[in-house]
Order: structure tokens, then C-alpha cells, then sequence
């Protein structure tokens, strides 16, 4: 049968490829990965929130680690088209085909996008987590922290235990960090002085002497054993000859420490000296090298005008969740850290106090860092107006993640998260 009056030709046949336009497609590598970034990115602050909450109350911290993941995702598009036909020839079979006047159609379209994740926690509640835990900070950490002059006085505040100072009359003077103490105000002040005296840290590397000074023939004796020690125990190998009547080689050891020290300020050094001691200045070399027992020149010692103690990560842990106490408590205060700037002179100038951690309870109209709900509270820390909050916790994470030790997460997961 041939088809006469085809205006609704055209139409029927978009109708017949939209009823076929249903399509399934994946998302993408990049958008599975930073769905997945977002996902772990607010676990992991809101897992440091609850703990600062947690220390608040003096409760026992818990840790749970994510070592795996797996994540499927799917995009699903449906098209669709309804059609009112009113014809001009109603008692044939071609005036389907006929469209009149009052025909319409209607054109429908959904997208459905799925993604699912399937996390694996384990508890860190075990002997290698918490040893590392409860050690100290290595100062080498505080080292490549302490970058940026401007966090310096932040920096300290976390890191930092206590200060001692002996005075040059002998008097001996303690200063606790710990914001529920009353002489918390002292020990700001007193880390304000010092860095503003220049207290930073730097690391030294030293040589030492192995053994005695080797002839050419013993060198080549003794080269073998000592090409499978050097990488492992920092050797080197010298020629130490020049000024002897005989040519000697020496090994030496590779030694590193770090160290607080004082930056020198020619306009203030004999002030400084005389308030911290000449050993306690930063050198480009802590001691220099000798070529034997006798010849060695001695490291220098170290001063007994000041004595900083570093805190574990659970004191940090302690500290902040102090912090947290005394701005929600009775007597409400924020403690403050302050920024310092270096103007294009190389003047340094201090800037507005910002708070270490401020964190807001109940409602909050604007975004958040982080934001945890604990037995029926609400706490926030602000993504924005939040002083040293986001920083204080980026410095928290890096202390966290190197006490993860090899070890510190059990390979069989505890818990199942779909």
C-alpha cells in the first residue's frame, strides 16, 4: 500500500528514534577519583574534629584508617515522545499518517547518574600506632614545617611542650603550653619574645672520622667492604694528605642533627649573646672537621640558657582539644597565635593575632571545614573567618599520617562501609 498525505512523516519518524534513545554510559576515571578525593578529604577532617572534640571532654581519642576502596559508577539517559494525532482521515488506515490541526507532541528526557563506594576501616587502637603516637615529635618534623615565618609562632605553639630558660644571673624559668593553666599567658608571651629573637631550627651536617688514616695499599684492602657500607652508613672516602710526607686516605661518617637555634641580627647580637649564649646561634656547620682523636675539633655544646620541649601527637591533640574547652567555656577566651611579615626592606613587621582554633557550636549559616555532631552538639569550624583553624588542622593531618607506621593498619580490615 503506498502512503499518500505524509505531513506527519517527518514526525513519526523523530518519534521513532527518540523511543530508541535510552543509553547507558560509565563516568569517567577523573570523576569516580575526585568523587572519591571529596569523599575522604571530609572524613578525614571530620575525623580530626571529633578527636579534638573527644580530648575536649577528656575522653579516650579513637582512629579508624580507610586502607581500600573500591567504587562503581554508572550514567543512564532515557528519551521519550508522546504524541496527540487528530488526522483528516479518521476512517482510513493512512490517516495516521495525516496529520490535522490540534496534533501535538511532547518530547520527555532523564538522566540518572549512580555512583557507589565500598570502604574497608580498621581500627588504629595498636602497639605501632601508638607508639608512635605517644613519642615525641621529631624535630626534623618541626624543621620542614617551620618554613614560613609567618606560621612560626603557630607552629611552635602546637609543637611545643614547655620552655625552660636559665637567665644570666642564674634564675630558672618554666613556662607550660597549656591554655587551662594560668600562666598560659606567660608561656605565650615568652614563645612571642623568642620568636621575634629569631628562633627557628636548621639541620647541620658534620663528618667524622672512622678509624685511622689508611695507606694507598690499605685502601685497597679495605675498598670492597667499605663500597658495601656506604650508602647505608653515609661514608666517604678523602684524601687527607696534603701537608704530610706520606699519602693517607680517611673514611668519613655522615652525621645530621636538628636543632633549635637563634638567628644572628648584627644589631642585636651582643644582646643575644649575652640573653642565650653564643653556642645557641645558627651555624652553617656545627663543628669542623679534624683528622684524628687528637686533632678533632670538638662539637660545639650545646646552651643551657634555653630548653624547648617537644609534645607527641596525642599532646597535640590534648592541646587543641584545651583550646576548644576554654572558648566554650564558662569564662569563654580564644587564644590567639601572631602572624608575622616580611616587608620588601626585609623589615619584619607582626600582623593581626589570628585564633589557633575556633570552632563554632549549634547553627551556622555559612560553609564549613568541618563539621561533626556529637551526643546531640553540633561543631563547626568555618571554611572562611576561622583564623589559624584550617592550617592548625593541615599541620595535624601531616602529624597523624607519620605515625602511621609500618605496621599501625591491620591488613584485615575490621569494618565493612557499602
Amino acid at each position: 500500500m503506498r502512503i499518500r498525505n505524509s505531513a506527519f512523516a517527518p514526525i513519526a519518524l523523530i518519534a521513532v528514534a527518540l523511543l530508541g534513545g535510552c543509553a547507558q554510559t560509565n563516568p569517567t576515571f577523573d570523576d569516580m577519583s575526585q568523587s572519591y578525593q571529596r569523599t575522604i578529604e571530609k572524613y578525614d577532617r571530620n575525623s580530626l574534629l571529633l578527636n579534638i572534640v573527644r580530648s575536649s571532654r577528656e575522653l579516650p581519642l579513637n582512629f579508624l584508617a580507610v586502607p581500600s576502596i573500591t567504587g562503581t559508577g554508572s550514567i543512564s539517559g532515557n528519551l521519550g515522545i508522546s504524541a496527540n494525532i487528530v488526522s483528516n482521515l479518521p476512517g482510513e488506515i493512512n490517516g495516521f499518517f495525516s496529520a490535522g490541526v490540534g496534533t501535538g507532541l511532547t518530547p520527555s528526557a532523564s538522566v540518572t547518574l549512580g555512583r557507589s563506594f565500598t570502604f574497608t576501616q580498621s581500627s588504629l587502637d595498636n602497639a605501632s600506632f601508638q607508639h608512635a603516637f605517644v613519642s615525641e615529635i621529631p624535630l626534623t618534623a618541626v624543621h620542614l614545617a617551620d618554613k614560613d615565618l609567618s606560621d612560626r609562632e603557630l607552629i611552635y605553639s602546637l609543637a611545643l611542650e614547655s620552655i625552660r630558660m636559665r637567665e644570666p644571673d642564674g634564675r630558672i624559668r618554666q613556662y607550660h603550653n597549656s591554655p587551662k593553666s594560668q600562666g598560659y599567658a606567660d608561656f605565650q608571651q615568652a614563645l612571642h619574645d623568642l620568636v621575634t629573637d629569631g628562633l627557628t631550627t636548621e639541620i647541620l651536617e658534620s663528618s667524622e672520622p672512622v678509624g685511622t688514616p689508611m695507606t694507598p695499599s690499605q685502601v685497597n684492602d679495605t675498598l670492597f667492604n667499605f663500597m658495601k657500607l656506604k650508602n647505608d652508613n653515609r661514608l666517604t672516602i678523602e684524601d687527607v694528605s696534603p701537608g704530610r710526607q706520606k699519602k693517607l686516605f680517611q673514611i668519613f661518617q655522615q652525621t645530621s642533627e636538628t636543632r633549635f637555634c637563634i638567628t644572628r641580627q648584627p644589631q642585636r647580637e651582643s644582646e643575644l649573646r649575652a640573653k642565650y649564649g653564643e653556642n645557641y646561634f645558627c651555624h652553617d656547620a656545627l663543628s669542623q672537621r679534624g683528622l684524628s682523636g687528637d686533632e678533632k675539633t670538638p662539637r660545639a655544646k650545646p646552651s643551657d640558657r634555653l630548653s624547648l620541649q617537644l609534645r607527641s601527637t596525642k599532646d597535640v591533640f590534648t592541646y587543641l582539644g584545651a583550646l576548644l574547652a576554654v572558648q566554650l567555656g564558662p569564662n569563654p577566651r580564644i587564644p590567639m597565635a601572631v602572624p608575622r611579615v616580611i616587608l620588601a626592606s626585609g623589615e619584619v613587621r607582626t600582623a593581626e593575632p589570628q585564633a589557633i582554633l575556633l570552632v563554632k557550636t549549634g547553627t551556622y549559616a555559612g560553609s564549613a571545614f568541618s563539621q561533626v555532631d556529637y551526643e546531640g552538639v553540633t561543631y563547626i569550624i568555618p571554611a572562611e573567618n576561622s583564623g589559624y583553624s584550617t592550617k592548625s588542622i593541615s599541620i595535624l593531618t601531616g602529624l597523624l599520617a607519620m605515625d602511621k607506621v609500618p605496621g599501625s593498619i591491620p591488613q584485615s580490615p575490621a569494618v565493612l562501609v557499602k
